[in-house]
């Protein structure tokens, strides 16, 4: 399942993900709850961590509230919190969409199937 990550590295992972309209940046949870507030439940946006220990959390509505886990890095692989013990992703987007995937099967389109984007990407 692991590929060869010749020429990858963490920082142009980061670098790769303001092309994509999930991704808010530096945005507080309380920000990004109020950017969420009102929205269909599966509406998510992918936002930098406020814990030095995590890079980044996913911000996501569910059930008419807006809920919040870490997205993890270890030994070059990518998971959610919740999910710490799976093997993980090689990428953050490829996580995302594998989310964005396996919630529509277990769930239906309304979970996790409306990104929130961000006006500053094209």
């Amino acid at each position: 399942m692991k590929e060869s990550n010749a020429g990858w590295s963490l920082a142009s992972e980061l670098r790769r993900l303001v092309h994509y309209g999930w991704y808010w940046g530096p945005v507080t949870r309380v920000e990004a709850e109020e950017k969420l507030a009102g929205a269909e439940d599966g509406t998510f946006l992918v936002r930098d961590s406020s814990d030095d220990h995590y890079l980044l959390s996913l911000s996501f509505r569910s059930y008419g509230r807006t809920l919040h886990t870490r997205i993890e890095h270890c030994q070059g692989s990518f998971s959610l919190y919740s999910q710490s013990g799976s093997d993980g992703y090689q990428s953050i987007v490829e996580l995302i969409e594998q989310s964005v995937c396996n919630s529509e099967i277990q769930f239906g389109p309304s979970h996790f199937s409306y990104l929130l984007k961000n006006p500053s990407v094209l």
